[in-house]
């Protein structure tokens, strides 16, 4: 039998419903955007990679037979502060298989000494798709021999030289939002949340996301309205939705943008129900 190449990179979280005395009643479990997210941008510039959720996993060694089967050169971590503890058995584990360990989301960047000093060799910030892309490309020009003192030429990096602490200057770019893939939605790990929602809250939804940043901020920018009613489309086409959450910053606070919104999914399928983050003045 044919031995399969290592994969490039394995995005992975930590969250765990069983780890969670409340999670499995109250907060709703969605698959985390933000890996998927990386997932299918970096499959379209080509590399080789896959999402590991844990979210609704009940064995404890499921991790590594994951990393044993794919045997990832590079393990990318979405940090959050909920998830910590479990996120440095996660990377000790993928120490032990010979990953580099990147980690990236607003808690790593936040805080990128913990996640350092618990085994992450790399924090990535800014928008993890570009600085992610960026260093794998790095890594494949040195065969994967992965050296700190090489990296000051690679935007949005923060790692550990010599005991310090170092950080390379952010990059211009900005990421697409209209010409992104959506995120990875697996069919089997879709369907298993949506059982799970419609279960304990009695609807079956999916979390969407139309915009990067804070409105009022220059880093803010959204999707075009037709685009989200064609995404909501094509997730009606593929699951028995009852309804969708936009997990935006703040969602409510165009109103011209709603107008647009509206006709659109009209014209693609009619209104559907939402629920969303909004500011009591809008």
């Amino acid at each position: 039998m044919a031995i399969e190449p290592p994969l490039d990179l394995l995005s992975f979280h930590a969250y765990l419903m069983r780890n969670d005395r409340f999670g499995g009643h109250v907060i709703r479990p969605y698959s985390p955007l933000s890996p998927a997210s990386l997932v299918s941008y970096l499959r379209v510039v080509g590399w080789t990679v896959d999402f590991y959720d844990p979210t609704l996993q009940s064995e404890s060694t499921a991790f590594e037979i994951a990393l044993s089967r794919v045997r990832p050169r590079v393990a990318a971590l979405f940090g959050h502060p909920s998830t910590r503890e479990e996120a440095w058995r996660l990377v000790a584990v993928c120490r032990r298989f010979g990953c580099l360990v990147v980690a990236f989301g607003d808690d790593p960047t936040a805080v990128p000494d913990l996640y350092l000093d618990h085994g992450v060799d790399v924090v990535v910030r800014g928008e993890a798709e570009l600085a992610v892309h960026r260093l794998m490309e790095h890594l494949k020009d040195r065969q994967f021999r992965f050296d700190p003192a090489q990296l000051d030429g690679v935007p949005w990096l923060t790692y550990r030289l010599a005991d310090e602490t170092v950080s390379t200057p952010d990059g211009e770019e900005r990421l697409d939002l209209e010409t992104a893939p959506p995120p990875l939605r697996d069919e089997v790990h879709t369907r298993a949340y949506l059982q799970r929602r419609k279960q304990v809250h009695g609807v079956a939804d999916l979390a969407l996301v139309t915009s990067r940043g804070i409105p009022g901020t220059e880093a803010h920018r959204r999707r075009i309205p037709e685009g989200v009613a064609a995404e909501i489309a094509e997730l009606r086409r593929r699951f028995d939705l009852d309804g969708v959450r936009f997990i935006d910053h703040v969602f409510t606070h165009d109103q011209r943008w709603h107008e647009r919104f509206a006709e659109a999914l009209e014209r693609v399928g009619g209104p559907m129900p939402y629920e969303c983050f909004g500011r009591v003045q809008d």
